[in-house]
């Protein structure tokens, strides 16, 4: 790619890139195609993973590009690092490059860590000498002990992302670019290369993050690219890029609205109980048969529908932080029971547990049911979220103040919220909390 450039400050310059695929039904039609083309037959149909990207990033600047699975983050990550070459359009970079996304890819599986060091040190330039003296500070910064010494393919991904980025940060570059890679290492490496990151960041370097963690991107970013079908839908700062992107996902108009506040919407949405019911509503039942994931329990009580609903009493699973929810659950009870606890549990999409909570431990009441008798859950709270995306658990257990001894049905993560944040909402962390603020107005000068 060429790297001369009008102005010195610009380090990527994208000019109208676009990246086209050829798609076939089957196999034998790539072949029927390259054998009939000159003859104007065709054989296949155009997607494009890319359309019309134009965009220049300063020295010093931390770019973040987020979007939904499929939108073209990567494809355009691989364009910029120059091992992807776009249909149409160019990509100018100015300075040394490299990408996490393909780090590792000169690791030999049957040599040692040690070994694949001073392999890719050789690739990259760097004499005996010269890897001997970086050797010790790219060990430190692994932290993978013995399985230095060990061959590359019995490592873990995480370990192997580990010794990637380690030989990554032995090499003076000017843009890194970085593909979601750090997402299989554990929190305190993260944590490290973060701080790596910001140091160099200090120093005038160049970062391209993707990420599906938002607080990663609006900590680290200076400004955010929101793609979406392969175009770019909206760039800016990363709170108002965030913000629509979350927005966007759960359906709702892009926030604040005109003479639109958080009391009118309180007083818009109310959850109305529904009706007892005998029987579980057929689209309730629905998402248990299609329930493929995790599923535990001895079935004394089974689980035989659930659904989570919006302030208007309708099924969602896309909310606004501060909105009214409920969670509603039906359970069948093969046996007697007498020590019946419903239980669900939030977690983020690191596997984190943001809130768990069982009817026992709320209540202290200890529910019962008749063999045959179907129940009937229901759970409401006002959505306390941060903006994300999170995977709900539900489940029967026998009675517990901590500890569950006896799971009767329990069905992990069977349920993925999307939260966006409306903007009149002004706080940080994960959870917002109700809070009272009082001042006093003595003056004591």
């Amino acid at each position: 790619m060429p790297n001369q450039y009008e102005n010195n400050d610009i380090i990527i310059s994208a000019r109208n890139v676009g990246k086209m695929y050829r798609l076939f039904n089957q196999p034998k039609d790539r072949l029927k195609e390259q054998l009939f083309w000159r003859f104007g037959r065709t054989y296949s149909r155009e997607f494009w993973a890319l359309k019309d990207i134009s965009f220049e990033a300063k020295k010093g600047e931390a770019i973040g590009i987020i979007g939904r699975n499929g939108c073209g983050k990567s494809t355009l990550l691989q364009i910029i690092a120059g091992t992807l070459t776009p249909t149409t359009g160019e990509v100018q970079v100015n300075g040394r490059v490299a990408a996490l996304l393909e780090l590792g890819s000169g690791f030999n599986p049957e040599f040692t860590g040690r070994e694949n060091v001073y392999l890719n040190g050789s690739i990259l330039g760097f004499n005996r000498e010269e890897m001997d003296n970086l050797f010790d500070g790219i060990a430190d910064f692994a932290d993978i002990g013995q399985f230095m010494d060990q061959p590359v393919k019995l490592y873990s991904s995480g370990m192997y992302v580990r010794l990637a980025f380690s030989v990554l940060k032995g090499i003076d570059l000017d843009i890194f670019i970085v593909d979601e890679a750090l997402a299989v290492g554990d929190i305190k490496f993260s944590q490290k290369c973060f701080q790596y990151f910001e140091e160099k960041r200090k120093e005038g370097k160049n970062f391209v993050l993707v990420s599906h963690d938002m607080q990663a991107i609006l900590r680290f970013c200076n400004w955010v690219i929101l793609l979406d079908e392969g175009q770019v839908i909206k760039v800016g700062n990363p709170i108002e890029v965030v913000d629509y992107y979350y927005a966007k996902q759960v359906g709702a108009e892009f926030l604040p609205k005109v003479g639109r506040t958080e009391a009118t919407v309180r007083s818009e949405k109310q959850v109305s109980p529904n009706p007892i019911l005998t029987q579980t509503p057929p689209s309730y039942r629905e998402k248990v048969d299609n329930f493929n994931g995790l599923r535990i329990g001895n079935h004394k009580v089974e689980i035989v529908g659930f659904a989570s609903l919006n302030g208007y009493g309708k099924e969602s699973t896309s909310f606004l932080t501060g909105d009214p929810m409920a969670l509603e659950i039906y359970f069948r009870a093969n046996q007697d029971v007498n020590d019946l606890a419903v239980t669900f549990q939030v977690t983020d999409r690191f596997g984190t547990v943001v809130f768990g909570q069982n009817s026992y431990m709320a209540t202290r009441k200890k529910l019962s049911s008749d063999r045959g008798n179907i129940i009937r859950a229901r759970i409401e709270f006002s959505c306390s979220f941060f903006q994300g995306e999170y995977m709900v658990s539900i489940g029967a257990t026998a009675c517990a103040l901590e500890f569950c001894q006896e799971y009767y049905d329990y069905l992990e993560g069977c349920l993925h919220w999307v939260v966006g944040h409306p903007s009149w909402r002004t706080f940080h962390g994960v959870l917002e909390l109700q809070t009272n603020w009082f001042f006093s107005n003595d003056d004591h000068r």
